[in-house]
């Protein structure tokens, strides 16, 4: 939850980060340019899964940019599912203009069209996974209804 999060920072501000430290109990990400000082560390709490930032650096010197590298089509799935699923009949051009007014990424055709791809997956789930529902459901309603 804690990578999301940095992700969607940077993709918010136009910032490109990497990861340099990245196991299961520490987390440190740094700013991709060479003069820029930014950098956010986290570890995890000993007794939940939490990620609690220890140390942030210094505000970024670098500029922004509009094509970044982590507003892929997955995250801008997960980002904008709750959008995509209302409003079942925004055009291509249409998610394109939001997606620039409200993070300053330009996208691709491309990136929209497997953007709307995976929120459909994620929305409606994946017809494997429903279709083994279906027994389950049948076995709760006869011991239900007995």
């Amino acid at each position: 939850m804690f990578k999301r999060a940095v992700e969607y920072y940077s993709v918010q501000w136009g910032k490109e980060h990497g990861w340099q430290k990245n196991d299961k109990n520490r987390i440190r990400a740094k700013c991709k340019k060479e003069k820029c000082n930014w950098f956010v560390y986290a570890t995890k709490e000993p007794d939940c899964d939490a990620f609690v930032i220890r140390t942030m650096g210094p505000q970024h010197q670098c500029g922004r940019t509009f094509y970044h590298k982590h507003a892929n089509s997955g995250f801008l799935a997960r980002h904008y599912m709750e959008f995509l699923r209302m409003n079942k009949k925004v055009t291509i051009g249409a998610f394109k203009d939001k997606v620039h007014e409200e993070l300053n990424v330009n996208i691709t055709k491309d990136q929209a069209y497997k953007t709307f791809g995976k929120a459909k997956i994620l929305i409606q789930g994946k017809y494997k996974q429903q279709h083994t529902r279906i027994w389950d459901y049948c076995e709760e309603l006869l011991s239900s209804n007995l």
